[in-house]
This record gives structure tokens, sequence and C-alpha cells, in this order.
């Protein structure tokens, strides 16, 4: 199993809530750049995307075909899962709580955070 250190499970972490120009999709490398080095984190292999804004991103160590198979499941070594929660977009509320939707100010539409994992405050 692949160890990182903290700097790189936040570059991990930040691969869940990438722009959505820069969306994952399934055979594509989901990688970081950590001092100057590309490490790939693995293939991604399924995506869901559920109404309540939530996405979550499987991959794996190896590409699997599209109609994969338990044959093809059992040459995976390694999993990864990545869970992409709510925004703060009111879009992804309104499913999930729509009082609390109603209540959410514009300013929070599309908050960024900085490599530090803090709130960028001139997102806001």
């Amino acid at each position: 199993m692949s160890k990182y250190n903290d700097e790189q499970n936040l570059l991990i972490y930040r691969q869940e809530y990438e722009k959505k120009d820069k969306k994952h999709t399934v055979g594509s490398d989901l990688e970081i750049t950590y001092k100057n080095e590309k490490i790939v984190i693995g293939k991604v292999s399924d995506i869901i995307h559920k109404d309540s804004g939530e996405d979550t991103y499987v991959l794996t160590d190896i590409a699997l075909p599209e109609n994969t198979t338990a044959k093809d499941y059992a040459k995976v070594k390694e999993i990864t899962i990545l869970y992409q929660g709510s925004t703060l977009n009111t879009d992804d509320w309104v499913v999930t709580d729509f009082d609390i939707a109603a209540k959410l100010p514009d300013k929070y539409t599309d908050i960024s955070y900085n490599t530090n994992g803090k709130v960028d405050e001139d997102s806001v």
C-alpha cells in the first residue's frame, strides 16, 4: 500500500475538488505534483455522481477494461476512494436541505482553498 506524507495527502485531497473544467475521467491517471515530481496515485476506474452533489472517484493501481469481470478485479492490488461532498454550492444543498440552501449567502458559492487547506480569503 502506498504511503504519502501530510503534504502529499493534502494534494491528493484537493484532487477531490478539481475545477469543473478539470474533472477527472474514467481511464485517466490521477496524479499530483510534489516537489516538481509527478506522482501517479492511481487510474480512475469509476466515477459516481449523486444528486446530493457528492462525487466519488474510485482509483485502482491498474487500468480496468470497460466491461470489467471478476478476473479483472482480482488483478487489482490497491484501491483508493476519493469523496467530494458539497462544494458550498446552493445546487448541492437544494437536494439535501432546501432550508439551508435558501439561507446560504451568494459569497459562499465559489470558495477556493490554498495549499495549506485554508480558505483563500481572496475567493470569499
